[in-house]
């Protein structure tokens, strides 16, 4: 009976998310990863934030010509993390439309890269470090969605957005 509540959890949000997002380019199509089985029973029994479109677009941030900005329309701030195997990294996902989500998960321990979805498959996730507006390193360190095939998406995207991969750290 429980992983049958742990699927329904799934397919409702992942069907809520799929209702919901914007299609940043209808013709930028990522594939996408579900979130490890293990990761869901382990939200549910800590009572992880998962949100809705409208809780989760504070988080998303646009890249022109390669610069970082905020919803807000403003450079996206400096990453400052002084968790010692993190410095200076906060973390990210991205969806199958190749919009980008950042936050600082921690400050927030609460929000996870199972949150910004909803327990929701997405096409990339891990941690980002930005300077200036400019992403210097990103990774693919993500519990919840571990698959360094998928920060292959989130590298053609920065690049269609203008941002020199070369110059970044991964």
């Amino acid at each position: 009976m429980k992983k049958i509540i742990l699927i329904l959890i799934t397919l409702v949000a992942s069907l809520t998310y799929a209702q919901t997002a914007k299609v940043k380019d209808a013709n930028a199509q990522y594939p996408t990863v579900a979130m490890k089985a293990s990761y869901i029973q382990k939200d549910m029994e800590s009572k992880r934030k998962y949100m809705n479109a409208q809780e989760r677009e504070v988080y998303r941030v646009v890249i022109k010509s390669g610069i970082v900005y905020g919803i807000d329309g403003k450079i996206y701030p400096d990453t400052i993390n002084n968790t010692p195997e993190h410095i200076n990294l906060v973390k990210y996902v991205m969806d199958a439309h190749g919009n980008l989500y950042v936050w600082d998960g921690y400050k927030n321990t609460q929000i996870r890269h199972s949150g910004i979805f909803a327990g929701g498959p997405v096409a990339g996730g891990g941690e980002i470090s930005i300077k200036d507006g400019r992403i210097i390193q990103i990774n693919a360190d993500s519990g919840h969605y571990p698959t360094a095939e998928l920060l292959k998406n989130v590298l053609r995207e920065l690049q269609n957005e203008g941002v020199d991969i070369n110059g970044i750290t991964h």
